[in-house]
C-alpha cells in the first residue's frame, strides 16, 4: 500500500523540482521570473526606477548644431524627471558661438550708428565675437548752404536763407487772384541759400476771347475781349452785332446802336445838318435823335463818331 507519510514527503519534493526546472536550452526559473516581475514596471507606468536616457527639447533639427546639444533625465517613482545638462536655441549674441543653433555663428545682430550730418557713420556692432566700435567722420568747421549738415551739429544750413533743396509755393501776383481763373501758383527752391525763381506760376493777364477768365477776376471772355477787331477800332460797345457786349464807353460818351458816341445839339440852325455839326468836331454822324445825320434845323441831338 502507499505510504501516505512518505507519499507526502514524495510529493514536497517533486513540487520543489518543478519550481526549480531549468530545461536544457537555458529557461527561466521561478525565482528569475519573480525577480524580473518585481523590477517590471506596471502598466500605465513609463519607466523603471533608477533608469536614465538622453533627452532633447528643442527642434528635432537643431540638435548638436551649435551650442545645442542633448541632456539626460532618470527615472524615480516610475516617471521621468526634468531633462538635465541639455541646451536649446537662443537669441544670437556677439561670442562667436551659435546660440541659434542655425549653422551660423553671431548673425543678424545689426549695426552701429554715431555722428550727425556728413559725420555719420556706420560699423559692425560685432567683429570676431566682440562688440564692435562705431567712429564718427571729421565734420566742417563752417556750414555752407549746400543742404548738408556740415559741421554735424544736427542742423542743416543754419545761417542761410533757407535749407538747400528745398521747395515752397509761390505767387507774385495779388493774393485774391490766386486760384481764381487761370490763376495759380509756382513752385521755388532754394538753392544755395537763397530761394529761385517762381516757376510755373500763372498770374492775372489781359482777358482774350478762350473761354477762359484770363485776368482771375471770376468771369470769363468779359468786355471786349470777343468782339472782332472792326468792332474795337470803332469803340463798339453794348449789343453791337459783333456777337456780345464789347464794354462800356467812358463818361464823356454814351453808348448808342453798337457804338460809343458824343452827343452834340443841333441849334436850332436849320442849314446846318448833324453830319456838319459832327465834323467840326473831327468825327463823323452815326445818327441823330430825329431824321438821321441829314436832319437840319430841327430841335434834336446828333450822335458824332
Amino acid at each position: 500500500m502507499w505510504n501516505l507519510r512518505y507519499g507526502r514527503n514524495l510529493f514536497a519534493i517533486g513540487a520543489t523540482a518543478l519550481l526549480s526546472l531549468c530545461i536544457v536550452n537555458g529557461c527561466l526559473t521561478i525565482h528569475d521570473l519573480e525577480g524580473i516581475a518585481a523590477d517590471r514596471p506596471a502598466d500605465g507606468i513609463s519607466c523603471a526606477v533608477g533608469e536614465t536616457t538622453a533627452c532633447y527639447t528643442g527642434p528635432a533639427a537643431t540638435e548638436n548644431v551649435g551650442a545645442c546639444k542633448a541632456g539626460s533625465r532618470r527615472c524615480s517613482g516610475n516617471a521621468w524627471e526634468a531633462c538635465l545638462g541639455e541646451v536649446t536655441p537662443a537669441a544670437e549674441i556677439c561670442d562667436s558661438v551659435d546660440n541659434d543653433c542655425d549653422g551660423m555663428v553671431d548673425e543678424g545682430i545689426g549695426d552701429l550708428t554715431c555722428g550727425e550730418g556728413l559725420c555719420a557713420a556706420t560699423a559692425p556692432s560685432c567683429v570676431a565675437g566682440k562688440p564692435g566700435q562705431c567712429v564718427a567722420f571729421p565734420g566742417s568747421a563752417v556750414e555752407t548752404c549746400d543742404g548738408v549738415d556740415d559741421n554735424c551739429d544736427g542742423t542743416v544750413d543754419e545761417g542761410c536763407g533757407c535749407v538747400g533743396g528745398s521747395s515752397q509755393s509761390c505767387y507774385s501776383g495779388a493774393s485774391s487772384t490766386k486760384g481764381v481763373g487761370a490763376c495759380k501758383a509756382g513752385v521755388q527752391v532754394c538753392t544755395a541759400g537763397d530761394w529761385g525763381p517762381c516757376s510755373g506760376e500763372v498770374t492775372p493777364k489781359k482777358e482774350v476771347c478762350d473761354k477762359v477768365d484770363n485776368d482771375c477776376d471770376g468771369k470769363a471772355d468779359e468786355g471786349d475781349a470777343c468782339c472782332s477787331s472792326s468792332c474795337v477800332s470803332r469803340d463798339a460797345c453794348g449789343s453791337d452785332g459783333c456777337g456780345g457786349g464789347c464794354g462800356s464807353c467812358d463818361s464823356d460818351r454814351v453808348c448808342h446802336k453798337g457804338y460809343c458816341v458824343w452827343t452834340h445839339g443841333h441849334n436850332g440852325d436849320p442849314s446846318v445838318s448833324c453830319s456838319t455839326i459832327c465834323a467840326w468836331g473831327t468825327s463823323q454822324c452815326v445818327d441823330a435823335t430825329t431824321g438821321g445825320c441829314g436832319t437840319k434845323g430841327s430841335q434834336g441831338t446828333c450822335y458824332c463818331w
